[in-house]
This record gives structure tokens, sequence and C-alpha cells, in this order.
């Protein structure tokens, strides 16, 4: 099957597919992005919703110039749509612009408003942690990285003593640690059900939720995720891109 990945002179519009994490999804589209200028072509993506995230784009940020969406649910048999790219590819060796590119992604409404109000109760004067567990640590075994402590993330909220904490995990056993440890210092936007547990391989965070827990992290003073996370890379790719702007 002929595909932009094996045909990096594909004439067509950018056709993207992919059935991954919230994260991989919005890297694939943001990586194509500048392909989509370069060649002032649209892109087209089969998004489609499944347990790794099980809800619409349209559900989540607002609609992107040139960019279309179209929505399939996963089942026995889900085929991926031909002449479609699902793998990263880097199309920039200009870092600007690949952070800049993650800008193009704005919440909906209702998210901005959970978000904001949430800032009412933090400050703007805040640092924020994303600690993944559960599947993170086959993902960091695979590549040879040591999973982080609990103890260096204590250390890096220790490292800011006056400033609140805004907290995103999916392990309930992780917030409930630093909630102990920092009191009325930690904030976050939801109680995970997940116990960071490798036999619990999939997150439990809703979706929404999740997209404000991106934008409450990227929105801090200073931040630390989980390497090998998509969603922390995301979030460090995105600070980089609002600093770059300015």
């Amino acid at each position: 099957m002929s595909s932009i990945e094996d045909n990096p002179s594909f004439s067509g519009d950018i056709r993207l597919y992919s059935h991954s994490g919230l994260c991989n999804r919005l890297r694939l589209i943001a990586e194509y992005k500048h392909l989509s200028d370069v060649k002032n072509k649209k892109i087209e993506m089969f998004w489609v919703k499944c347990i790794q995230c099980n809800a619409l784009f349209k559900d989540l940020f607002q609609p992107i110039p040139n960019i279309n969406f179209s929505y399939l649910k996963q089942g026995r048999k889900s085929v991926r749509p031909p002449n479609t790219a699902q793998k990263l590819k880097l199309f920039s060796h200009d870092k600007e612009i690949k952070y800049k590119n993650h800008l193009i992604f704005k919440p909906t409404d209702d998210i901005m408003e959970n978000i904001e109000g949430t800032k009412e109760r933090i400050g703007e004067d805040y640092i924020a942690c994303h600690i993944r567990r559960a599947d993170i640590i086959t993902i960091q075994k695979k590549y040879n990285v040591e999973p982080p402590s609990d103890e260096y993330f204590e250390d890096f909220m220790k490292s800011h003593p006056d400033r609140k904490i805004y907290l995103a995990t999916d392990s309930r056993q992780t917030q409930d640690r630093f909630i102990e440890k920092f009191g009325n210092r930690v904030y976050y936007s939801n109680i995970p059900s997940g116990n960071g547990s490798t036999k619990r391989p999939n997150r439990t965070t809703p979706v929404q939720e999740a997209v404000a827990d991106l934008f409450l992290c990227i929105g801090s003073v200073d931040f630390l995720g989980t390497d090998c996370s998509s969603f922390s890379g995301f979030i460090k790719n995105y600070r980089k891109g609002k600093n770059a702007k300015t």
C-alpha cells in the first residue's frame, strides 16, 4: 500500500490515520502540519474513537484551518484507509517550526472554562508535574530508561517552596502521596481511578480532563514530566513553542 511515509513526493492531500493515545495523535498532526504548509496541501485526519482515546477531536479542540477530520470507530473489521500515514516523520529540521506547530491546538470553550476555573483557584504562579505510572513502566523498560521515583518529583516540588503545585497523574496512590506530603499546595482536576500498577495498563483519566491537564501543565511557570511519555513530551514542545513565539 502506497502512502506518504513511503513516498515523500506524494502529490495528493495529506491523509493521516491514528488509533493511538491522544498526544501521539496530536504530535502526528503537528509534524505533518509543516509538510502541509510547505506543499500547500490540506490534511485529512482519520481519527479512531477507541479505548486509547475515547473522544472525538471536535469534542476536545477547536477547528483547525485546512485540517479535516473523519471519525472511525474501532471494531473487529476496522481497516486503515489507503494512502494514509500513521508514523511520525521529521519534515523540518528547524526545531522552532516543530515547536510552534504545536500551538495550533486550542481546547474547546467548555474545557477552557474548566482550565480557567482551576487557574482561578490555584493562581498564576504555580508549578506542574505530570507523573505517569501504569503502562509507562513497560515503555521505559523497552527503551532502557529508569522509571522516575516519587522522590524525583518531590525534590522538584521542594525546590519551589512558595509555589502551588498542579499534579497530573493516572495513579491514585501517587496523588494521595503528594497530597499527604504537600497538603493544600497540591491541586488537580480529577481523582484517577488507576492505581499505577502495570497490571492495569489502560489509563483511566477521561480524555476531556486529560486535555485540561495538558494545558494546566503548559500554563505553569515550571514543569517536570515523565520520560518516554508522549503526554509529557507534548507539554514540553508546546511550552517551547510558546517561548519561540515570543
